[in-house]
């Protein structure tokens, strides 16, 4: 004894609207009644923005290339610079852009920095806004244990409560 088709229809229909929006449809006949079945077949959802990517925010990827300015200017000098406009362009690489682009305002830059005592680290240069998903990238640097050891920069995505009682930089 086969269900009636009018309730095979209703719990495909039903199925099919749970799963609206992630997967496909498709029909096919049953060989030995002839009648109608919806198969459904999972689909990969594209994922949805849910926040700052390092490896594809433009403001991220412009920090990175100023943090890699900074180590070298370390390496040379041994102590940070007084100003961003000091640090020259990479080796074969364009001048350095030191204007967030989604907020088109310089970043700020500290050499003192603001200190993160969860990583011993400092962040030396962040957005002026958190223009990134209510975030702003920043980038911080640790300084070694061991003498000699190399610093550490790394570009990062901070809450606006790490910047609510900075003192404004002068």
């Amino acid at each position: 004894m086969h269900p009636a088709p009018s309730r095979i229809g209703f719990v495909a229909g039903l199925v099919a609207l749970l799963a609206a929006g992630c997967q496909t449809t498709t029909t096919t006949r049953r060989a030995d009644s002839g009648q109608a079945v919806v198969v459904e077949k999972p689909q990969p959802r594209k994922a949805q923005p849910t926040g700052p990517n390092l490896n594809t925010d433009p403001c991220a990827m412009r920090l990175h290339d100023i943090a890699g300015a900074l180590l070298l200017y370390y390496q040379s000098n041994h102590r940070l610079p007084a100003r961003l406009d000091e640090l020259p362009a990479l080796p074969g690489e364009p001048p350095l852009q030191l204007v967030c682009p989604v907020s088109n305002t310089p970043y700020v830059y500290d050499p003192r920095g603001i200190l993160m005592p969860e990583t011993k680290s400092r962040v030396v240069i962040y957005d002026p806004a958190p223009s990134h998903f209510g975030v702003r990238w920043a980038v911080t640097i640790s300084q070694p244990d061991e003498e000699g050891a190399a610093v550490v920069t790394k570009v990062i995505a901070l809450p606006e409560t790490t910047f609510r009682f900075q003192p404004a930089i002068r």
